[in-house]
């Protein structure tokens, strides 16, 4: 993906080592929140222009727009991750595009009170084959039937697809949500090795 690069950097993708590229979607703001909650060091901000003439953009009429992506960076046990925090805005799914070609796995943030915003996202994702894990936004107590509602509004019908209940802005419960997917990705992928030389 050279097209994403900052004024000090050439490259913004993955250093070459053992890593899994995971995307973090959700409704505006949400995804650069857990991302946030869960990288080692700060995200790195990259601020793109989207012209109007950019093809299936989607942004008719307007004038140029800006989309930040944040990246971000987590060591677990058995890998290195790198985190891409996106909007989950239909607008910018072109550029998801390039995303997706580095992409092994996805964290999608689903609203509890809007479970149907979520229904696009996941349905792309699972047009590409993408393993996902689905992070209800819902931080103390969780209410009762809040996972099979999510599910059932998310059309998962498939149950090995982990659906976790988290406060996205807690660093714990943001952990576990990345060990569920990185767990459903192996298993996803019959237990392969995550990939070796990426970059």
């Amino acid at each position: 993906m050279p097209s994403l690069r900052s004024s000090t950097e050439d490259c913004l993708l993955l250093d070459r080592c053992p890593s899994l590229a995971v995307l973090v979607a959700g409704p505006p703001g949400t995804a650069q929140v857990l991302a946030r909650s869960l990288s080692d060091a700060e995200l790195r901000p990259v601020t793109e222009l989207l012209s109007v003439t950019a093809p299936g953009s989607g942004l008719g009429e307007d004038p140029d727009a800006t989309v930040t992506l944040g990246l971000g960076r987590i060591d677990l046990e058995r890998a290195a991750v790198t985190l891409f925090a996106v909007p989950d805005e239909e607008r910018y799914w072109f550029r998801w595009e390039e995303l997706l070609s580095a992409a092994d796995a996805a964290l999608v943030i689903a609203d509890p009170q809007d479970p149907p915003g979520s229904l696009a996202t996941t349905e792309y994702l699972h047009r590409r084959g993408i393993p996902l894990t689905v992070v209800i936004d819902q931080p103390g107590t969780e209410r009762p039937g809040t996972a099979a509602t999510v599910r059932r509004a998310l059309h998962l019908n498939d149950p090995r697809i982990p659906l976790v209940t988290a406060d996205i802005g807690e660093r714990g419960a943001a952990v576990r949500s990345l060990i569920a997917l990185v767990e459903h990705a192996q298993t996803a992928t019959g237990g392969a090795p995550f990939p070796q030389q990426r970059g």
